[in-house]
């Protein structure tokens, strides 16, 4: 095997040719194609998987966190007496549970596992699936989020920051998951080497 200067003896390639810089121990292009005892182990990998998070992760994981957030905060104010509401008249989330409680759920928690999948998945099959299922449960969300805005339960008079809160998150969520979608970058992924089989 020829090695170029500057890299370790690694021929990821098979074409008897190494491309390692000494420099990116265990990532070649931003890529973790190293085993962990041949150039900087552990430490080199997880470096090599953080790097495939990109703009649209960042944003769907944002929105979750907002979601989650807003489920412990006031959505409605004014529904003094009201079923559920505190004594200042404010309702949550969970005292004005329903349907579309149910699918922001669902889209934060597809927005977790979008990023997920993205940092622990050897393929891109795993995160190009959960973007195209996270983005429709985001823009399933929105649509959740706002009727939300549009409704007042228990006779509420005004919307408060947990509403507003969810509607934000759960545009995050459209909108990381099918930027995500669009940025597929397979690059950041190593080959997969599937064994072959003499019939």
């Amino acid at each position: 095997m020829r090695r170029v200067p500057g890299t370790r003896r690694v021929d990821e390639r098979g074409d008897g040719i190494s491309r390692v810089p000494l420099g990116v121990c265990g990532a070649v292009g931003g890529i973790s194609l190293v085993p962990p005892g041949v150039c900087g182990g552990v430490g080199a990998i997880v470096s090599a998987r953080l790097r495939r998070i990109r703009l649209g992760e960042l944003l769907a994981t944002l929105g979750a966190a907002c979601v989650i957030v807003a489920l412990i905060l006031p959505w409605y104010g004014g529904a003094v007496g009201a079923a559920g509401a505190d004594a200042s008249g404010r309702l949550g989330a969970w005292s004005t549970f329903g349907p579309t409680i149910v699918f922001l759920l669902i889209a934060a928690a597809g927005g977790l596992f979008l990023l997920l999948a993205n940092v622990f998945e050897r393929t891109t099959a795993v995160p190009v699936a959960s973007a195209i299922w996270s983005t429709l449960f985001g823009f399933v969300a929105s649509i959740c989020a706002i009727v939300r805005l549009c409704e007042r339960p228990h006779g509420a008079s005004g919307l408060l920051v947990g509403a507003w809160l969810a509607f934000a998150g759960a545009l995050l969520i459209l909108g990381g998951s099918w930027q995500s979608l669009r940025d597929e970058r397979p690059e950041l992924y190593g080959p997969t080497n599937v064994p072959v089989r003499k019939l």
